[in-house]
């Protein structure tokens, strides 16, 4: 698949992140290896865990906090669903209830989160760490003077709000691609049901590389059912987005290039500030 240097470091991020989920005898993969297997466990034991954590985690970042009601509307759940979800966070002791039924991140449990996902990053490879850190440094207008531990400090926030806009019922995935005769296009696929969000960097990841993925690899890495992934796989064909093949399934490379696009498209978007600290913290990754 051509394309140019700028693209092929956002296609290691892409397959970087993919790897995170590789398949496991539990849920959480290999991502925020340093925290304690009970907790990364239910930190991904569905989907909703991890969406109500990236809520409250965001909200300690920018020094908010979140009423119930906010919570389910963002995530678009039931009131039943959310209250399980809040008891057994506090019952963990991740989060607590503040006045007029307020909810918040322990700051012990952040500061976990925090380690864990710099634990996560220094697992990446230091060809893509690089490779990022060289692509990133020609975006900067003007260099920011940054020490390595700020660097870090905006880059795993960042991480975390980025990750936490992903959540909210009107989110979108600006992807480009037009749907085929009136089936679902791209944008829409991956916001359908709780496991497409991860399932969409696999199927990149696998044209990227040139490696079809099959459904046994994907139910073990998704932990859904195979029934539940075949019908989505079936509506992602059906949209020309992704195709199969004998050794299983891929992106298109239409797909593919119009989602690495995206990703130059939005990094473009950012400060020099946020640019200089993603820059620092990979080149670190690189040489470290």
């Amino acid at each position: 698949m051509n394309m140019s240097d700028d693209l092929k470091a956002f296609a290691a991020l892409v397959v970087f992140r993919a790897s995170l989920l590789s398949p496991s005898a539990g849920f959480a993969g290999a991502r925020l290896p340093s925290l304690k297997n009970n907790l990364r466990e239910w930190c991904f034991s569905s989907r909703n865990h991890n969406d109500l954590l990236l809520l409250l985690l965001e909200a300690r970042v920018l020094g908010q906090k979140y009423k119930r009601v906010d919570l389910q509307k963002n995530m678009a759940i039931s009131r039943n669903t959310v209250n399980k979800l809040l008891r057994e966070a506090v019952s963990f002791h991740l989060v607590d209830v503040r006045d007029q039924k307020t909810y918040v991140i322990r700051a012990e449990f952040f500061a976990q989160y925090c380690k864990a996902y710099e634990a996560e990053f220094r697992s990446m490879a230091k060809t893509t760490a690089a490779l990022l850190a060289t692509t990133i440094k020609k975006m900067i207008r003007s260099p920011e003077a940054m020490s390595l531990s700020e660097a870090q400090k905006k880059m795993i926030e960042f991480s975390i709000l980025s990750r936490a806009q992903s959540v909210k019922a009107d989110r979108t995935l600006r992807v480009s691609v037009a749907a085929q005769n009136g089936s679902m296009d791209i944008s829409s696929w991956v916001v359908a049901n709780k496991f497409n969000r991860d399932l969409l960097l696999m199927v990149m990841a696998a044209r990227i590389n040139d490696q079809p993925t099959n459904v046994t690899n994907m139910m073990a890495s998704l932990n859904v059912s195979r029934n539940a992934l075949k019908a989505s796989l079936s509506l992602g064909v059906g949209g020309g987005f992704l195709c199969k093949q004998k050794r299983g399934y891929m992106a298109s490379e239409q797909a593919v290039l119009a989602y690495l696009n995206w990703h130059q498209n939005v990094f473009a978007t950012f400060d020099d500030s946020l640019l200089t600290a993603f820059c620092k913290f990979h080149q670190n990754l690189a040489d470290s």
